[in-house]
């Protein structure tokens, strides 16, 4: 089945249209950790190395991952609700 030229009803839209939709970033608690991921600006580069000590010395840091800590995290899907027509 393919959707190219054909019109496609958005489930998502209409909460986010009234000022009703949430995203990941709306939401806050108290004490929470934020994340940042790091990405190189080099599109086809080779790393060489990472060093994580310094990142991990400054104030405020919980943890710093590189690659080799995540390495054996299987992929997260990216649909997490189970609405149909969201595939």
């Amino acid at each position: 089945m393919t959707l190219i030229g054909k019109r496609v009803r958005r489930v998502e839209d209409r909460p986010l249209l009234l000022g009703r939709g949430r995203f990941a970033a709306d939401v806050g608690f108290p004490d929470q950790i934020h994340m940042r991921v790091l990405r190189s600006p080099v599109a086809c580069g080779r790393l060489r190395g990472v060093d994580a000590d310094a990142a991990a010395g400054l104030a405020g840091v919980v943890a710093v991952w590189t690659g080799r800590d995540v390495a054996g995290i299987p992929p997260i899907d990216f649909r997490l609700s189970r609405i149909g027509g969201l595939e």
